[in-house]
């Protein structure tokens, strides 16, 4: 975006603003060069009318096609629809990766941090550059409110769907199913979401010293755009990296007291979160949210490219641990494709090193020694598993037997609904 030059027309052609960052009016960024936009391209209600419709879509969609019982939960095709769901959650990462304080070669980084923007953030997809809406405070202020416009939308639907069923019974929409389509788009989207809430405050370094964000280096760190939406980006955080994340742990800590999951209004409603998994690991939706919030606020603490792609890294070979450890998904071949997907999201960071800025050395002694203690690792982490088994064997024998029969319970109650496995691919 920046080829040099003359200071104050450095810029590459059809580029304006601080960094070069934005498309002159009528313009629109594709992959390496300005493209001008079309007639209809440029019109705000086409923007929200295309939106609104392909939402309403999404919705039904999903709806129609996530009415499966809990006793079908185990059938082979809903294991396309879970390995679905863990390809765009690599993606989502490799987004995120793609915007570290890396200098990729610009055809390579034009198609790494482009192509894979919509996984989070779905209204990427529209140019909204055209519709004269493309500058980050629109950018934000569209992200914040796309959830709850989105959850808005599905009770509208829904509330119609009541209205058309007196007519026509099959087209009314459960209400609790209804429930379970908008928390199971925010579940899949959270990664995004995050982001969208924290990218006011991840940065990038430049020469003269300024942090400017990552995602509009246009915007600068501390400057009276950036104070103006901050209001926004703390009410985003609340609302959805606090108090839905807490909503969704919630759900899960309480789903295995008695009854809760016997409930068909429970199932129906919080299905999404269950789904995936075996009956024993019913926690695991919270590991893969923990990992999202995790690699999301490494963007947010450090803005330099080597110590974020770093715990990136460390973030994903914990989850891949775990992975291996739980093999927490009702069809072997998930814990296959998750475990590879992970992988690859592994590589890419391995790759986007390369990249990274080597001629500061202001982190070599840190990362020296963060590698003196990762050498030690094998040992602790052999040490604690001994601990931990020890004193799972030395335990009084009531207290494990108390905490068997709880597991136990809950086992028998999920196992007597989800009965059906109609693909033999459940993990044992």
């Amino acid at each position: 975006k920046c080829p040099g030059g003359v200071p104050g027309n450095a810029c590459g052609a059809g580029l304006v603003a601080q960094a070069c960052e934005h498309c002159m009016e009528r313009f629109h960024w594709e992959r390496d060069a300005c493209i001008s936009c079309g007639d209809v391209e440029t019109s705000k209600a086409f923007f929200a009318l295309l939106s609104l419709l392909c939402c309403a879509f999404l919705i039904c969609g999903i709806y129609f096609t996530s009415l499966t019982p809990a006793q079908k939960w185990g059938q082979w095709r809903n294991a396309l629809g879970i390995m679905a769901f863990l390809t765009v959650n690599a993606y989502q990462t490799v987004d995120l990766v793609g915007t570290t304080a890396t200098q990729l070669p610009a055809q390579d980084g034009a198609l790494v941090n482009g192509i894979w923007q919509f996984t989070n953030n779905p209204v990427s997809v529209f140019k909204l550059d055209c519709a004269g809406i493309g500058n980050f405070k629109n950018s934000l202020t569209i992200g914040t409110v796309t959830p709850v416009s989105v959850a808005a939308l599905a009770i509208v639907i829904w509330a119609a769907s009541k209205v058309v069923g007196k007519l026509k019974p099959d087209f009314s929409m459960d209400f609790n199913c209804t429930i379970n389509v908008i928390l199971g788009l925010m579940f899949t989207f959270f990664n995004g979401i995050i982001s969208k809430s924290l990218e006011l405050f991840k940065g990038t370094p430049n020469p003269n010293g300024e942090l400017t964000l990552s995602k509009d280096m246009a915007v600068t760190f501390g400057s009276q755009e950036w104070h103006d939406l901050l209001i926004v980006a703390i009410i985003a955080v609340l609302v959805y990296c606090i108090a839905l994340g807490s909503y969704f742990l919630r759900v899960v800590v309480v789903s295995p007291r008695p009854g809760m999951f016997a409930s068909e209004v429970f199932r129906k409603r919080y299905r999404f979160l269950f789904i995936k998994f075996r009956p024993s690991c019913y926690w695991y939706s919270m590991v893969i949210l923990t990992k999202n919030l995790t690699v999301n606020i490494i963007f947010v603490l450090s803005n330099a490219g080597v110590v974020q792609l770093y715990f990136v890294m460390l973030t994903m070979m914990a989850y891949v641990f775990l992975d291996l450890y739980a093999m927490p998904f009702r069809h072997r071949i998930c814990n296959f494709v998750d475990v590879a997907v992970s992988g690859v999201v592994i590589f890419v960071c391995a790759i986007y090193l390369w990249f990274a800025d080597r001629d500061n050395e202001s982190y070599n002694e840190s990362l020296g020694r963060l590698a003196r203690v990762v050498i030690f690792f094998p040992i602790g982490l052999g040490a604690a598993f001994a601990v931990y088994w020890i004193v799972f064997n030395l335990q009084p024998p009531h207290k494990a037997q108390k905490k068997m029969l709880v597991e136990a319970n809950y086992l028998k109650e999920a196992s007597t609904i989800v009965s059906e496995m109609g693909d033999g691919e459940v993990v044992a």
